[in-house]
């Protein structure tokens, strides 16, 4: 299987990984992030701050949900990818884990083994 196959593979549990992440967090946290973003416009407002071209994405790479933010994609490589339990729940189709386990050389390191 081509490496890029793998890499797409990679970064769409990825994508599902940070989806997962964000799910488990309470309701009034993540409204809460999104007022202190637009605080931090206000706040720039009224202070003749000028706005950069920053949207709620940068912000919460800056700032997170309350301080705390899903781990980069190396971390979530080296980590919860390499977890066949974690990511059998997370990806929810036979074929993707199919893939995952057989083709991707990631996962026999580490001890990891089908």
């Amino acid at each position: 299987m081509e490496d890029t196959y793998i890499a797409a593979l990679r970064r769409g549990a990825y994508e599902l990984y940070k989806m997962d992440w964000v799910s488990r967090l309470p309701q009034e946290t993540l409204m809460e992030s999104c007022r202190e973003y637009v605080r931090s416009i206000v706040s720039s407002i009224q202070s003749g701050e000028p706005i950069h071209d920053s949207n709620y994405a940068d912000y919460l790479f800056e700032n997170g949900y309350n301080g705390s933010i899903y781990v980069c994609f190396d971390e979530f490589i080296d980590a919860e990818y390499r977890d066949l339990e974690y990511m059998t729940e997370l990806l929810q189709d036979d074929a993707l884990v199919d893939v995952y386990k057989h083709f991707d050389p990631l996962f026999g390191i580490n001890g990891l083994s089908v």
